[in-house]
């Protein structure tokens, strides 16, 4: 089984909750099953380590935002240009799941996707915040 991980929250936090969660489960899902192969999506500096297993495969996408200079030139078109980007690196998805660590999902992605919901407080109790 293929499953490709969008690891944007790894570039959003030095540490918290959601990235140790992906830390402890992405191993140990490779441990469980021998057949899973992992590809982890980054784009830009991490902000902390990623997690290690000999199945987890990862895959630094270019940072399309810091080559197409001047930027009021090319935002127009900066958005398909990293969906192009990101489409070539992982497919259309048939035969593999998606699974972002904060929320995202490709274009055009014709495979399954897995949601994994960590933190409603914002949510429930949003007169606090």
């Amino acid at each position: 089984m293929r499953v490709v991980v969008d690891g944007i929250i790894y570039q959003l936090q030095a540490h918290g909750g959601i990235s140790r969660i992906y830390n402890e489960i992405l191993p140990r899902m490779c441990h469980i099953d021998n057949s899973l192969q992992i590809k982890l999506l980054t784009v830009g500096p991490l902000r902390q380590a990623l997690p290690i297993h000999s199945r987890i495969q990862h895959c630094a996408l270019p940072p399309v935002d810091t080559v197409l200079r001047p930027r009021r030139i090319w935002r127009p078109v900066a958005w398909r240009v990293k969906n192009l980007s990101r489409q070539w690196h992982i497919g259309r998805g048939k035969g593999t799941i998606w699974h972002s660590t904060y929320y995202t999902h490709p274009s055009k992605w014709e495979g399954p996707t897995v949601v994994t919901v960590v933190d409603m407080i914002h949510e429930r109790f949003a007169n606090l915040f």
